[in-house]
């Protein structure tokens, strides 16, 4: 059961009154079933799903006040099952992703608010970073290139500058732990540190 309320203040003779006006109310028996609208108070559309059994089902869409599109994403039971997807305010995408009962799988994707891509990454069925990883700078050129094996970093990894020159480099071995010649670099070439693990 759920009811929408509007609440007003009058007055009479100069005595103020609130009064609770009921402008809606829906009955129907729990769990609850069937679609769903969430308003802002300016009466813009929110939110708009299904429910069954009281669960989010299926597709949901979510909207920012402005009216565009924020999110679509798609429940199952009340998880999150399917693709998602993430869009600024302007319009253009800023994630993609897929999930299986609620956990990452699959490839995951954003994007900075100019186009640009922020990152992709790898999941495996079982949620666990897995695969090629790199991150960019909203200039287009590389931030960031490694790899994850079962949710843990391992081989080489490297982190650059916005202008292309290599920042630091990184290892690890097949369990995750640090392992080889680790270094950082300056803008101007010069090695900072470096160390052997």
């Amino acid at each position: 059961m759920y009811t929408i309320f509007k609440i007003g203040v009058y007055s009479t003779n100069n005595r103020p009154i609130l009064i609770l006006a009921i402008i809606l109310a829906m009955v129907s028996c729990s769990p609850s079933n069937g679609i769903v609208e969430i308003h802002y108070p300016n009466d813009q559309l929110k939110a708009r799903g299904r429910l069954a059994e009281n669960k989010k089902e299926g597709l949901w869409i979510y909207f920012y006040e402005n009216g565009s599109k924020m999110k679509e994403t798609n429940f199952k039971k009340n998880l999150k099952n399917g693709i998602s997807k993430i869009w600024y305010e302007n319009g253009q995408l800023k994630s993609k992703s897929t999930y299986a009962e609620d956990k990452l799988i699959g490839q995951s994707e954003a994007w900075f608010k100019n186009g640009q891509l922020n990152y992709f990454h790898h999941y495996n069925k079982d949620g666990l970073s897995d695969g090629e990883f790199e991150i960019f700078y909203n200039s287009g050129s590389l931030r960031q290139r490694g790899r994850f094996a079962s949710g843990k970093s391992v081989g080489a990894w490297f982190t650059f500058y916005e202008n292309g020159e290599l920042k630091s480099r990184s290892e690890y071995n097949t369990l995750g732990e640090k392992a080889g010649y680790w270094f950082d670099i300056s803008n101007s070439g010069d090695t900072i540190s470096q160390r052997k693990y």
